[in-house]
């Protein structure tokens, strides 16, 4: 897995900005989706970063990279901990529930409804889902909005700055560089600055 492909599909999380992402690639063997994964974690680990393996069929592999610290602070939520108790999740022992999905995601022919709350949505949108589906949904983005439109679409605001910051040519080597090139970026952006105004400084 090269290291543009990791920051393509999962700027979002090496930024900080969100608690995880899922995405697929081409891979030719079990074996290589294992030694990418083991050569992602030895890179990542100092930055608080974790990838695991989903699945892997056809040539493709699907792997979750999340932060742990992201994900145990999510789960101290109190609507989250509803759902997933319901669902049958440990949630006091986050690590637990990574399991508990992964195992969910190989087993079942679609996504668990619950997945969003992995990757850092809103728990009241995923409830929403969960219960209700098309019927309410006041707004799409990254996923399907049930509360909060416009803390939701701030959000997506800042993913979309996000995916055009990360077509920039940065001229910096290794995933580390980039992974705090992006921290830099995201707290701009945050800010308030300018997109182009940042990609013409990375450019230059």
């Amino acid at each position: 897995m090269s290291e543009e492909l990791l920051i393509r599909n999962c700027s979002p999380t090496l930024a900080g900005l969100k608690t995880g992402n899922m995405f697929n690639y081409e891979c030719f063997s079990q074996e290589d989706m294992k030694n990418d994964i083991r050569s992602i974690n030895e890179r990542l680990k100092s930055k608080g970063i974790v990838i695991l393996p989903i699945s892997f069929k056809n040539n493709r592999a699907y792997v979750y990279i999340y932060r742990p610290s992201s994900l145990k602070r999510d789960l101290e939520n109190e609507q989250l901990r509803i759902i997933l108790l319901g669902l049958g999740y440990p949630v006091d022992i986050p690590n637990k529930c990574v399991v508990k999905l992964i195992n969910k995601m190989r087993q079942e022919s679609s996504f668990p409804h619950e997945v969003g709350l992995f990757l850092g949505y809103p728990p009241e949108d995923v409830n929403g889902f969960i219960n209700h589906r098309e019927e309410g949904c006041k707004a799409v983005g990254t996923w399907k909005v049930y509360g909060n439109v416009e803390k939701a679409q701030a959000t997506f605001d800042i993913y979309k700055k996000g995916e055009l910051l990360t077509s920039m040519k940065i001229q910096l080597s290794g995933v580390h560089n980039v992974y705090n090139t992006l921290a830099v970026v995201s707290a701009l952006s945050e800010a308030g600055v300018d997109v182009e105004k940042i990609k013409k400084y990375f450019y230059d």
